[in-house]
């Protein structure tokens, strides 16, 4: 009786200790189903309210304009050139209250310029200051609010901080949600995740391509995806999503789909402009969830060659927007009056004496300033080239701001200029 006793309390406890066993698996069961459910409670549709419509052929762009038509006025803008401050070209720019900050992949390197163009400061990995320097650049955020800029080193598990003066700060092991681009708007870290199943997997969340987090604490997640039907090397992807409006938005755009959003600083979503152009130039309505497309997508816009299938550099002045559409016959920049509903081509005008003969715009708008100002640039070899054709003219040296005179009295190894420029609301 007695070992019968001691038989059955031992099997008690074992029976006891499983059941523990049982529940805690249950629990941790239920605990990640929740998180599941909460992640896709968290889908956010965006807001279609006050949403526009911008029908556009770019086939019927005004290509024919001079400058001063179009041009309300126009800034050249020499950012000073010395043996730290070089670089090649823009790959991106940021603008704050006080610095345009610049990012040239060549040199892997960001550069702070004043206002006045004046060089302040250079982020390199060369810094000896820092212990243990980054790798790889290729795009960076600026949180001016914290006073901070940030960047993601590809090459290692580390974000990197610095201030907007150029002074590092810290480096820490870098969010699982980091993606393909991110940027901050108030308390809000946002990700681009891109159709990358494998990051979304790792995240344990239902699979969309945009993050919109509060301190690390996932707000909403939007644009979900069947990852069976959808894979990222089947796409093309995007250098730069999110713009900053420097309106308490920043605007956000992803690759096959033909509407702007606007994120604010509540974490709400808005779809704000969706673009409608002729057949010719979109792909189809289910290109993202047809699985006869998986798989054969680059090979739809191969032999389908005006098909535009990424719209960037989107930014906003009143009622006129710039953008850039892409394609593999496309790689163009327009400005679009709203009201009006007119198209302009900004590659293709004249220049006239309102520009002092020279271009005004090369490759892209690269922001939007506090002014409501867009900017653009122009390298040194293309001014001095035309300086050759020009300096003959008459009147045409007396004819330039001071800025541009002191900067063609060097040569053409200098940095580009900046242009900032405001469209005719008449036009």
């Amino acid at each position: 009786m007695y070992y019968n006793m001691i038989y059955l309390s031992s099997v008690t406890k074992h029976l006891f200790i499983l059941l523990l066993m049982f529940l805690a698996l249950f629990g941790q069961a239920h605990s990640q189903a929740q998180a599941k459910n909460v992640s896709i409670n968290r889908i956010s549709v965006p807001d279609t309210t006050g949403m526009i419509n911008l029908r556009l052929d770019p086939n019927s762009a005004i290509t024919d304009l001079n400058a001063s038509e179009f041009l309300d006025l126009c800034t050249f803008l020499p950012l000073e050139t010395t043996e730290n401050s070089a670089f090649g070209s823009i790959s991106q720019l940021e603008v704050t209250t006080k610095r345009y900050i610049i990012w040239d992949e060549t040199t892997n390197a960001i550069l702070f310029f004043d206002k006045k163009g004046k060089f302040v400061a250079k982020i390199t990995n060369t810094d000896k200051s820092v212990n243990n320097p980054y790798k790889k650049i290729t795009h960076f955020s600026v949180d001016e609010a914290k006073n901070e800029l940030l960047f993601n080193d590809t090459r290692s598990a580390n974000m990197y901080y610095y201030d907007l003066d150029g002074k590092f700060i810290r480096s820490i092991k870098k969010s699982k949600m980091i993606g393909v681009d991110y940027t901050t708007l108030g308390n809000l870290s946002i990700y681009d995740l891109a159709f990358d199943k494998y990051r979304i997997n790792s995240l344990g969340i239902s699979p969309a391509n945009l993050i919109i987090a509060e301190n690390e604490k996932i707000k909403s997640i939007s644009f979900p995806f069947d990852t069976l039907v959808v894979q990222s090397d089947d796409l093309f992807g995007m250098n730069q999503a999110f713009y900053h409006n420097h309106d308490g938005s920043v605007n956000f755009s992803t690759t096959y789909d033909y509407n702007i959003y606007a994120i604010y600083a509540d974490g709400s979503l808005k779809n704000t402009f969706r673009f409608i152009m002729p057949a010719v130039n979109t792909v189809p309505d289910d290109f993202l969830t047809n699985s006869k497309y998986k798989n054969r997508r680059h090979e739809y816009t191969n032999s389908n060659s005006e098909v535009i299938y990424t719209i960037t550099d989107f930014y906003r002045k009143n009622n006129i927007i710039t953008f850039r559409l892409f394609g593999h016959n496309t790689d163009r920049c327009y400005a679009y009056n709203i009201k009006s509903e007119n198209l302009i081509s900004l590659n293709t005008y004249s220049s006239d004496q309102s520009i002092y003969m020279l271009p005004y715009f090369q490759n892209r708008v690269f922001a939007v300033d506090q002014d409501r100002r867009f900017i653009s640039s122009i390298d040194a070899a293309s001014l001095f080239d035309i300086k050759l054709k020009l300096v003959g003219s008459k009147g045409w040296s007396e004819s330039l701001p001071e800025s541009l005179k002191s900067y063609f009295k060097s040569d053409n190894q200098q940095n580009p200029i900046l242009t900032l420029f405001s469209i005719k609301e008449s036009i």
